[in-house]
Parts: C-alpha cells; structure tokens; sequence
C-alpha cells in the first residue's frame, strides 16, 4: 500500500485516472469504499478523482454505432424478481456501473462456483449508444460508465444464466433525482446531490486533458520527486488526508474488534 502511496504521488496524472481508480490499490479503495458509504467527507476529498474521471469520460469518441456490453454476477432469487417486476423503469448502481467488451468473460463470471443455493446466475447486457459517457481500460476489457448512471430495464429473460437488458438512460435519472431531491427535502441528501452536481458543472466546462508525459521523462521525474506542475501538489495534500482518514477508520476497527 505504501508503495501505492508513493506511485500515485509522483506518477499520477489525469489521463491515466481509470487505471488509478479501478486497478490500483490506491486509491481505488477509498474511492469506491466513499462512493459506497456515501460518505459526505470522504466523497468531498476523491472530488478531484471523480472529477478528473468525468472528463476522460466525456471526451469525445469515434463510435458511430451502438455497442454491446457485458456484466456476469451472481445474485439472490428475490432480487432476480424485482428486476422482473422492474422492466421498464430506472435502476442506479452505488457508484461506477463497470462491466465487460467481451461476453464470454462475462458469463465465465456468472457461471462461477456457486457457494449459496439461492443465488443465479445472471448476466446483464447493456446496449449502449454513441453518445453515452464511458471509457475503456484495455488491458482487462473493462468498461467504466459514469457516476451514479441511471439505466432503464428493457427486459429480463429467466434461463440458466437469466439475461437483464439495459440501456442508459442518464437524463431520465437525472430528471429523477431533482424531482426526488424536491419531494424529500434532508441535508444530507442536499449535500450529497450538491456535491456530485458541482462534479457535472465542472466536467462540462473542463478543457481537454494534456496529452501523457513520455515514459523517460516521466521516469526522471519519479527519480529526482520534482512535482510535475502545482496540480500535482495539491494532489499530494490531498493524499495526505485521504491517508489519515484511512488510518482513523482501521484504528476504529480495531477498537471495535478489541471491544468484541
């Protein structure tokens, strides 16, 4: 993990932020781990990160035609039935919706050692257009969609492996979510909503990102710890804190644990 510590802080840049985010110890983790608890503090300090991976994201592609994509998981009876019962209405996944190019990974996923009897095997094919906001990581075929991206059920067709179709349906979810915020006024969910919408706000007027350092130059700066630009050192500070709030919850655990 230190090791991880030290990469992100002098290797870290902007046009590598899926690989940092989804393949990386650090700080995919505590990323993730905020988006899952949504937890205010912890969300406001990955703001960068999420940031940073709406602008990857919504750069332009040089897709004219739909793609197909792929999602292997296990999971409940009761749950397989609600997305039944759910078809043609909205779902929101805790986070980043990941899933894969290719659909015999997918079903190798969903086909996998079963170790609770009541769980099925699904897989979840998403028809996604043009225009839709999502990127690639190459080298393990996953594909990445934006945060907290709302999909419509087109269907659900029950077999040995069931098949859920989705499509992406981001403005209906966001429509969904402001008619949400207005009915149910709370601070925390004003918070939590503002704090995602200043990631839009900012995303939508980012400039392009800079094209990525060359190995060697990059590799001399690793070596001499010079900060590549002040962007970076503000990266650092922030590390720091993500750091010490990971510390606080271990030793929180540990107290919890000590107590049992």
């Amino acid at each position: 993990m230190l090791k991880s510590l030290d990469d992100f802080d002098y290797c870290y840049e902007r046009n590598e932020v899926l690989q940092w985010c989804f393949v990386s110890p650090f700080p995919s983790e505590f990323l993730h781990q905020a988006l899952l608890t949504r937890h205010h503090e912890h969300i406001d300090r990955c703001r960068f990160l999420l940031k940073d991976i709406s602008k990857y994201l919504h750069q332009p592609n040089e897709y004219k035609t739909p793609r197909q994509f792929f999602k292997g998981l296990k999971i409940s009876r009761s749950e397989l039935e609600r997305l039944s019962k759910h078809t043609g209405k909205l779902i929101c996944p805790k986070g980043f919706f990941t899933c894969q190019k290719s659909r015999k990974s997918a079903i190798d996923v969903a086909r996998g050692h079963n170790y609770r009897p009541d769980l099925r095997s699904v897989l979840f094919k998403i028809i996604c257009p043009p225009n839709v906001p999502c990127g690639e990581i190459p080298s393990i075929g996953l594909v990445v969609f934006d945060v907290y991206m709302a999909f419509r059920i087109k269907c659900v067709n029950r077999g040995p492996i069931s098949i859920v179709k989705l499509e992406p349906a981001d403005d209906d979810g966001r429509n969904y979510a402001r008619n949400y915020r207005t009915i149910n006024k709370t601070d925390d969910l004003d918070r939590l909503l503002e704090q995602l919408s200043r990631i839009d706000e900012e995303t939508k007027s980012a400039t392009p990102l800079p094209p990525s350092l060359p190995l060697v130059e990059k590799k001399e700066k690793k070596e001499k710890k010079i900060r590549l630009d002040f962007e970076v050192r503000t990266y650092r500070k922030t590390k720091e804190r993500m750091c010490l709030c990971l510390v606080h919850l271990r030793f929180r655990k540990k107290k919890l644990v000590l107590k049992n």
